[in-house]
């Protein structure tokens, strides 16, 4: 009973603990940016099996446009 009380202040401590910002949230326009340069170069690097390219655009360009679409959709939500 008494180890429960121990953990239960701890858990107390660590929700009332002031954290600092996201990144994402301080910074929106330069997070996005480095959410899309991770994200190009994972996939550029990686090449996934299941990804292929666009009919009129080649699978980098493909992508390019995959990673900008997601890094502005995150820019705005």
């Amino acid at each position: 009973m008494h180890k429960m009380n121990i953990r239960a202040k701890q858990i107390k401590e660590q929700l009332r603990k002031i954290h600092p910002q996201n990144f994402l949230i301080k910074k929106p326009i330069t997070g996005a940016l480095l959410f899309f340069i991770f994200v190009f170069a994972f996939v550029i690097i990686y090449r996934p099996v299941v990804a292929h390219e666009a009919r009129s655009l080649s699978f980098d360009f493909t992508m390019l446009a995959y990673s900008s679409i997601m890094s502005i959709l995150l820019f705005f939500i």
